[in-house]
């Protein structure tokens, strides 16, 4: 282990952060006075390896202070380690004990697990105890006998532990482990031997085996090519059979086909006799239904000209209508808009009342401004004394919390000179009696000093804690005064808004009473009304010049909708002529149609009574197909199941080989062991 650097903080006499360098170092000697902190350095380094030192932790951390903390490197075998150890006893006392490894990169953590399994990493790495450290590499100081005053047995061990003596009895270990592992592998082994030389030995009898079954297989593969090819003939036929079965069911569907298109020509000739029958029945009734459609067209014609004029009527009707509404609305409008303004006059003359009143109020609330904002004035300069006082009570306090805390230190530094077997914080030497009652006279005057300058801070907080009672209740009374300034800001605004509303109050009656004047006029000498009345006149001179007959449309009606179906009829004549001249010649076509299908389906019929039926012949086929495809099947079964046998059968034969080649390698290894 080579040190490479030590950092400690607040450890014995080193109350400030030191770092100690060895880098480059071959040979370091540390020199100084007494208590100057030589063995401290010593001292962080075992504790912070093994927490152990020539005091206890508590003793450890430097006088006046809570906490130490260690960090000590070194390089052991090519690698450098960092170990920090730290120690707070403030409250619940606490340690950390961390080991990292340094990388490329950085320091990386190399143990975990809590401080128990980073101490027993530390251990492993270093190889030796704090008992043989002290005793070998680093006598601690007053102690260099400590190796010569331990017992024998002691000294045997750090002897044991220093030259690794018990190195030769963990070999001894060693060899008979293995000893006894190698006699179990042997019988392991001829246990084995004896398995693999049995399945040896049945290799001859597995490969008459699998001669019998080449055999077996060779005849059931020349039987499968048998069955096969007979397979093959049956199929053969079968399609043959199906061929002709096909054909003959081809001839019969064609007969049962001509058969429905014969009886569907003779229905078709039957219904389109009927209907060229009935159409010339019709046709004698021609010259009425002519008649009735010429009557038809003249009352059609004199109903249109009566809808015409009733149109006509209706549009007028509606002219007037709209005449006489937009005549009324006119002069209703002349009479609402008269009186809106009327109305409006009279509410602009109640609110110019209210103006007096008005701008007596806002000089009221001006002058109560005036006092708010000297009051405001007086705020501020309060708020401004307060904040200055608040500061000075804010560092009164904070010097206070000082104090304090200066004479809990005394007081800690107190009990510790009454601790039982108290040491001085810089040689870590025990106090005489002298020195205990020196140290403490000096503490308590000490103390005396602070305890009157903490009497003095706190008659100068109560004196600041009176001033700043009286200013803030001074402080209240303004700003409840000052809260009705918004409202009085806002309630003027009101005013003056309502004063400026009264100005334009004031010129909107100026143009109401203008425009009453004008409405007053309008209605005597309107020109629109004139207009509208005019109109309206004429409307009605044109409705007294149409004439119309309500008796006379309705009978025309009456009668137009009696001959309606005559237009219906007349459409049918039409189409009776054409019917009569495209049905005689279709009823010539399907004659010569009906021929030629007779002539077919005669010549079809003597075709199928010359055909044998071969549907017979077929069900048989098929079931000495069916028969044939079974014997394949079982052939091709009987052959896969002894193509099974003999893989089988080889695969044991395999194995029994390969068991003999195994006990063949196992029989040379066992003669070398």
């Amino acid at each position: 282990m080579i040190p490479t650097r030590l950092e400690l903080r607040q450890f014995l006499c080193y109350r400030d952060p030191v770092e100690v360098d060895f880098t480059g170092l071959r040979l370091a000697c540390l020199c100084g006075e007494n208590g100057a902190g030589k063995s401290a350095l010593l001292d962080a380094i075992t504790w912070a390896l093994w927490e152990q030192a020539r005091a206890g932790n508590t003793h450890l951390v430097s006088l006046g202070e809570l906490e130490t903390r260690v960090e000590f490197s070194f390089v052991l075998d090519g690698t450098e380690y960092r170990v920090v150890r730290g120690y707070t006893a403030a409250g619940r006392t606490r340690s950390l004990l961390e080991l990292h490894v340094r990388r490329d990169d950085g320091w990386y953590p190399l143990a975990s697990g809590g401080k128990q399994a980073v101490q027993r990493e530390i251990d492993r790495l270093l190889g030796i105890s704090y008992t043989t450290f002290v005793n070998s590499v680093f006598l601690l100081q007053g102690k260099a006998d400590e190796f010569t005053r331990k017992t024998p047995a002691e000294r045997k061990r750090i002897l044991a532990e220093l030259l690794e003596l018990d190195r030769y009895e963990r070999y001894r270990e060693l060899a008979r482990d293995e000893g006894k592992r190698l006699r179990e592998e042997r019988i392991r082994r001829e246990q084995e031997l004896e398995l693999l030389r049995t399945r040896a030995a049945m290799v001859p009898v597995l490969q008459a085996q699998v001669r019998e079954l080449d055999e077996v297989i060779r005849v059931r593969q020349e039987r499968l090519t048998h069955h096969r090819e007979h397979l093959a003939a049956r199929q053969e036929r079968l399609q043959r059979l199906k061929l002709e079965v096909t054909r003959y069911r081809e001839r019969q569907r064609q007969q049962s086909e001509l058969i429905n298109q014969l009886e569907r020509l003779r229905e078709e000739e039957g219904r389109l006799a009927q209907d060229l029958e009935r159409y010339q029945r019709f046709l004698r009734h021609e010259a009425d239904i002519r008649q009735r459609a010429g009557e038809l067209e003249r009352i059609r014609r004199e109903l249109d000209e009566i809808a015409r004029i009733a149109v006509t009527r209706e549009q007028l009707g509606d002219e007037i209508r709209r005449t006489e509404r937009e005549l009324e609305a006119r002069r209703r409008e002349l009479v609402a808009q008269l009186h809106a303004v009327e109305t409006q006059r009279r509410q602009r003359e109640l609110e110019l009342r209210q103006q007096p009143v008005l701008e007596a109020e806002r000089a009221r609330l001006s002058g109560e401004l005036e006092r708010l904002a000297a009051l405001r004035q007086e705020y501020h300069a309060l708020c401004d004394r307060l904040s200055d006082l608040r500061t000075q009570q804010a560092e009164l306090v904070t010097l206070g919390k000082q104090l304090r805390k200066e004479l809990e230190d005394l007081a800690a530094q107190l009990a510790r000179l009454d601790e039982i077997g108290a040491v001085c914080p810089v040689c870590l030497r025990p106090l005489s009696e002298e020195d205990r009652a020196r140290q403490r006279a000096e503490l308590f005057t000490k103390g005396q000093a602070v305890r009157k300058e903490f009497d003095s801070l706190g008659e100068e907080v109560n004196r600041l804690n009176a001033q700043v009672k009286e200013l803030q209740r001074r402080q209240q009374e303004l700003a409840n005064a000052l809260q009705r300034e918004a409202d009085l800001q806002a309630e003027i605004g009101r005013v003056t808004a309502r004063l400026e509303r009264l100005e334009v109050v004031q010129q909107e009656l100026v143009r109401l009473e203008r425009q009453h004047e004008e409405l007053l006029w309008a209605q005597q000498h309107d020109v629109q009304i004139g207009v509208l009345a005019a109109r309206l006149a004429e409307f009605e001179r044109q409705l007294a010049e149409l004439p119309y007959d309500a008796n006379r449309h309705a009978e025309l009606q009456r009668r137009a909708r009696e001959l309606e179906p005559v237009q219906e009829e007349l459409r049918m004549l039409e189409q009776a002529r054409l019917t009569i001249q495209f049905g005689t010649q279709q009823l010539s076509q399907l004659a010569a149609q009906r021929a030629t299908i007779e002539q077919q389906l005669a010549e079809l019929q003597n075709e199928l009574a010359q055909l044998p039926n071969p549907e017979a012949e077929l069900v048989e086929a098929e079931q000495a197909v069916a028969a044939a495809q079974e014997a394949v099947a079982m052939a091709e079964a009987e052959l896969h199941q002894a193509q099974a046998e003999r893989g089988a059968a080889r695969q044991r034969l395999e194995d029994a080989e390969n068991a003999a080649t195994a006990a063949r390698e196992i029989e040379a290894e066992l003669e070398r062991l």
